[in-house]
């Protein structure tokens, strides 16, 4: 079973060894994936990785976490609760900075949401602290990660192949028809007030091929990769 930091008492919390235990603080986003995801999708895959990590790994706490986050493509998506960056960067250095206070010297920040706005916000937030403090933080996205799966397909992106298979593991009843996602092309480097109108159907990529054997394909292949950042963020030094 994972060990939730807000299900232990504060002499429990007290007891833990601080050298030895790895905090994970898991953060989503909130925000429109198609007519097939649930806007949770993000915070439900995140919450499937920390879960997973425990399973994989001793001395895991899963703090309680982050379900929104910076959101810009898909912000007007019906369903979208975007949060400004500043705002992510704020609670998640406070969050940070108070666990590091208690004496714990090791935080994974894993994000299941991957904008760019809102993951450098993450990292904005981690290296205040990590400056301050000298202790030993990582944030990574499991989509940054997962990416690099040579098998996904070009052109998978947000609810897309990827998206919708892992969604089938984690929260299989939540996951509608899938269909293959239109796109319209325009130029990434111009800022759009309505950059919603780039993905008529809500992504990008064919969620129709989507299926739990390829989610579970992708999802260890996450799993080895994390477990390698954290053994390096564990030892290291």
């Amino acid at each position: 079973m994972p060990v939730l930091w807000e299900e232990l008492n504060a002499d429990e919390i007290r007891d833990l060894d601080r050298d030895r235990t790895l905090l994970v603080l898991p953060v989503g986003a909130i925000e429109g994936h198609g007519s097939h995801l649930p806007t949770g999708t993000d915070w439900q895959t995140a919450l499937h990785v920390v879960e997973g990590l425990s399973e994989r790994m001793d001395g895991v706490v899963i703090l309680p976490g982050i379900p929104y986050g910076q959101c810009s493509s898909t912000r007007n998506f019906s369903g979208t609760i975007a949060v400004r960056p500043e705002s992510v960067r704020s609670i998640v250095h406070d969050i940070l900075d108070q666990v590091v206070e208690d004496g714990f010297k090791h935080v994974l920040v894993m994000s299941s949401h991957a904008g760019s706005g809102h993951m450098a916000a993450l990292r904005f937030a981690a290296g205040d602290v990590v400056r301050n403090r000298g202790v030993r933080i990582a944030v990574l996205s499991c989509y940054e990660v997962g990416y690099g799966f040579e098998d996904i397909p070009d052109g998978d992106g947000h609810a897309g192949m990827m998206e919708t298979s892992r969604m089938m593991v984690a929260r299989p009843e939540l996951v509608g028809e899938g269909k293959a996602l239109r796109t319209e092309r325009t130029s990434r480097y111009i800022i759009r007030p309505d950059p919603e109108v780039m993905f008529p159907d809500g992504g990008t990529g064919d969620a129709t091929i989507a299926s739990a054997e390829f989610g579970e394909r992708v999802n260890d292949y996450i799993f080895e990769r994390m477990l390698s950042v954290i053994e390096e963020l564990m030892n290291e030094g």
